[in-house]
């Protein structure tokens, strides 16, 4: 499954799946870089696999959303 992290509360990652399912996880088991918008993958909730090239991806994607809605 694949996941973005949403945002972190009090010691949580709050991530989102592509069905946007949210999953509460301590925010420990992302490792100590994790940011805001990072996409990972997990098969059994347990380890993370930071997808540094589908996070860019994603990135681009939006920025490129947000520039055609308000450009």
């Amino acid at each position: 499954m694949i996941y973005t992290l949403e945002r972190f509360e009090d010691g949580l990652a709050i991530l989102l799946d592509d069905n946007k399912e949210i999953l509460s996880i301590n925010k420990a088991l992302l490792g100590d870089f994790a940011q805001i918008g990072n996409v990972f993958e997990s098969d059994n909730q347990a380890d993370f696999k930071f997808l540094d090239n589908e996070t860019k991806n994603r990135k681009r994607s939006a920025i490129s959303l947000h520039r055609s809605l308000f450009n």
